[in-house]
């Protein structure tokens, strides 16, 4: 009998903990030297792209864990251990393909805060008031609920591909499940960006946030605390812009 699937979700938290921490350390080194800025900081579309999904994985990758584990005992269950390393490699690549497609939408956001800046910044705490709030209501939406059910329960997923045999399965899967994963985390993405791509402070918060929602047992009620907590931000941030630091 095998025995790698005993050891490998184990091995596998080990893994994307080490990657996310690399990822970690690039992005704070990143922020140490450029400060937070609101807006594109000077950066071109390619340069965002690639600290945007660096920045994804330092984020993301500890929650995508437990569905990497459920991807090892149930498709990968047969598989040997090169065999699995490279899978799962390709299942990280395309979760990180869906998020690095992301960045394109972060990118015309942070885009348009610059432009703000420019041609109207007293218009801009109002706009950021206005963002958050929306993000805030995003946490009640059916489609907020129906990508945390998939992230928290991705029982679908492994009906979906469990007989699929493609050459570009786990990249499929990754790329599936990133999906989802970005639709669950659309607003807190945009407040990301809203209170400075390279805000460390809103960046740990937002991860530990991510995370909870995922993994604890009240994930969705503790989701709509955040909502909530969202929506009182954006009403105080005109009469209290150092909400949000950098803006």
């Amino acid at each position: 009998m095998n025995s790698v699937p005993r050891t490998s979700p184990l091995v596998l938290w080990s893994a994307l903990l080490c990657i996310s921490a690399l990822a970690w350390a690039i992005t704070i080194h990143g922020a140490l030297a450029m400060g937070n800025m609101p807006g594109t900081m000077g950066m071109g579309i390619v340069s965002f792209l690639i600290m945007w999904t660096i920045m994804m994985a330092g984020m993301m990758l500890p929650s995508l864990a437990p569905m990497a584990s459920i991807f090892i005992r149930s498709i990968l269950i047969q598989s040997g251990g090169l065999a699995r390393v490279l899978a799962v490699s390709r299942f990280v690549t395309g979760y990180l393909l869906v998020w690095a497609a992301f960045g394109l939408a972060a990118y015309a956001i942070a885009w348009m805060i610059s432009l703000s800046l420019r041609e109207m910044p007293g218009v801009l705490d109002w706009f950021a008031a206005a963002v958050l709030i929306l993000c805030g209501i995003y946490q009640f939406t059916p489609l907020k609920d129906l990508c945390l059910k998939h992230c928290r329960s991705p029982l679908d997923f492994i009906f979906k591909f469990g007989n699929y045999h493609g050459k570009f399965r786990e990249i499929l899967v990754g790329m599936y499940h990133g999906a989802y994963c970005t639709g669950c985390c659309l607003g807190l993405m945009v407040v990301m960006v809203i209170a400075g791509v390279m805000n460390i402070v809103w960046m740990v918060a937002l991860a530990l946030i991510i995370f909870i929602e995922k993994v604890w047992r009240y994930g969705k009620e503790f989701s709509y605390l955040v909502g909530v907590t969202l929506i009182l931000l954006g009403c105080m941030l005109p009469w209290w812009p150092g909400i949000l630091t950098g803006m």
